[in-house]
């Protein structure tokens, strides 16, 4: 599902740049939207790599 979010926000932004340029507030706010989207899905990631039991037994 988040996934899904990340992909139709990359389109939204692809789209809103082309209509009102990379520099617009509008495509700013749709890129940093994407970036907090982008993050969540890898601090997921991350917990649950960390989480594998083959990273328990380390150290």
């Amino acid at each position: 599902m988040l996934f899904e979010a990340i992909e139709q926000k990359r389109q939204q932004l692809i789209h809103t740049a082309s209509l009102h340029g990379i520099s617009s507030a509008k495509t700013i706010k749709c890129s940093k939207e994407l970036d907090k989207l982008i993050i969540t899905y890898q601090k997921k990631q991350v917990k649950k790599v960390s989480s594998s039991p083959v990273y328990k037994n380390i150290g």
